[in-house]
């Protein structure tokens, strides 16, 4: 095989990556407007769908780990070559499907802020123990993870399907309160 044909091939693969991509993505959006129908026209099935759909989100970052038994990228101990490692990244961290529930969250934000931006959260005492409770959660997630590159570190598998099946919740809570404080306008001091 020339190397001109080598090069026409690896250029068709890497479009094909990009479409799949594309694509995964396209699907995620599209499934927007059948959720937020759900939220607008039957608030009390959208309030008992979100944790079903959170969940579902846990699982499909879990999946390449658990059901194709890609390994993390934090466990790199395991990886031989340099492209097992990016294939591991491709599916735990670049994948459109990886962040499916913090887009399950930001549904649920713009529902929230659309048509609860009065809901009673306990005051300034309520809003202030949120404020916390949402910083301290999400520097945990961002700590959580700082010893799992180290080379001595000893990960359990345990440890580290909680953080994939958790870290983009808890690096999103924090946000999601700052937008939707600022966005229904309780986070000035007037």
């Amino acid at each position: 095989m020339s190397s001109k044909t080598s090069s026409i091939f690896y250029n068709i693969t890497q479009f094909d990556s990009n479409i799949r991509f594309t694509s995964a993505e396209f699907q995620v959006f599209a499934f927007a407007p059948i959720v937020f129908l759900i939220f607008y026209n039957k608030p009390k099935i959208g309030l008992i769908l979100t944790p079903l759909l959170l969940l579902m989100g846990s699982f499909v970052a879990l999946a390449p780990k658990i059901i194709f038994g890609i390994p993390h990228f934090f466990e790199y101990k395991q990886f031989r070559i340099p492209s097992e490692l990016m294939q591991s990244l491709r599916h735990h961290f670049l994948g459109v499907e990886q962040h499916t529930g913090s887009y399950i969250l930001g549904i649920l934000l713009g529902y929230l802020i659309k048509y609860k931006p009065n809901l009673y959260l306990g005051g300034r005492i309520g809003e202030s123990f949120i404020w916390i409770i949402t910083i301290v959660i999400t520097f945990w997630g961002i700590i959580w993870n700082k010893d799992f590159m180290k080379f001595d570190y000893n990960l359990t598998q345990t440890e580290l399907l909680f953080w994939i099946g958790l870290d983009k919740y808890m690096w999103t809570a924090f946000w999601f309160w700052i937008i939707y404080m600022g966005a229904t306008g309780r986070g000035s001091n007037t």
